[in-house]
């Protein structure tokens, strides 16, 4: 099947991506979307906004789980290895970690990102934060932190079959 992403505004139907790939589950901010199309090889981000249609990553690489707000994005790639997590400036796009731990899908709210990762240590599972250029490590426990969300600096996440809660600052 070829997926495709179309956006009701008003009483019309657009059809914004057009290409013979599959195309992912959108997310939407404002009035940019943005989800990950496959190119046959591996899966790539697109941006759509102010009624144009950008690639935000072209690379050998699964980009995937996009997350769009204010202009800025948030997915994770494949580095060969593991996930990293990738940060779209509105500019460029900025790899915001390099390590050994797989990432879950990253979210964003007011430019404060979330993660989890497998810390390699029985499987277990850790979160982390990004904002203003410094990322802070939530948790670390013998529990399995995934999942997260972020409102604000308010973020919450699964734990171990409980919902946990946090306001973290980086600042």
């Amino acid at each position: 099947n070829d997926y495709e992403i179309f956006m009701k505004r008003g009483g019309a139907v657009y059809k914004i991506s057009k290409n013979e790939a599959d195309d992912g589950i959108p997310h939407i901010d404002n009035e940019s979307v943005i989800w990950a199309s496959h190119d046959g090889n591996d899966y790539e981000i697109l941006f759509w906004e102010d009624e144009e249609l950008k690639p935000l990553s072209n690379n050998n690489r699964d980009d995937l789980d996009p997350v769009v707000e204010d202009g800025r994005a948030i997915w994770r790639r494949y580095d060969g290895h593991d996930y990293e997590v990738v940060y779209f400036t509105g500019l460029v796009a900025v790899q915001l970690t390099n390590d050994d731990m797989d990432k879950g899908a990253p979210k964003m709210s007011n430019r404060r990102v979330v993660w989890s990762a497998r810390t390699g240590i029985q499987d277990d599972w850790e979160l982390y934060t990004h904002k203003g250029g410094k990322t802070v490590q939530i948790t670390n426990n013998t529990v399995q932190d995934v999942n997260p969300t972020v409102y604000g600096d308010t973020i919450v996440w699964k734990c171990d079959n409980a919902i946990c809660r946090t306001e973290k600052s980086c600042e």
